[in-house]
C-alpha cells in the first residue's frame, strides 16, 4: 500500500537556506490556500515560499536538496 502524499511548505530566506518546514498534510486544496497566503506575506522580501508534495520530509529533501543547508554547505565547498 503506497503513502499518502503530504504537502510541505518550504520557506526561505535567499543566500541563507531553509527557514522552515511545514507538513500541511494532505488536502492539496487547503495547502495551496496556505501558500497563497504565505507568498503574500512575503512579498517584497527576499523571502522564498515553495509547496513541494512528497511522501515523506525524507524524499523531499532527496528530491529538493538546494533548499535545506547541507546542500548549500556542499556546493560552497566544492
Amino acid at each position: 500500500m503506497s503513502q499518502p502524499v503530504h504537502n510541505f511548505l518550504i520557506t526561505f530566506a535567499t543566500g541563507e537556506g531553509t527557514r522552515s518546514v511545514e507538513d500541511l498534510g494532505t488536502d492539496v486544496l487547503a495547502a495551496m490556500e496556505t501558500f497563497r497566503d504565505r507568498e503574500q506575506e512575503v512579498l517584497g522580501t527576499d523571502v522564498g515560499v515553495v509547496l513541494l508534495n512528497a511522501d515523506s520530509l525524507e524524499t523531499v529533501k532527496a528530491t529538493h536538496s538546494s533548499y535545506f543547508d547541507g546542500a548549500r554547505d556542499l556546493l560552497r565547498d566544492l
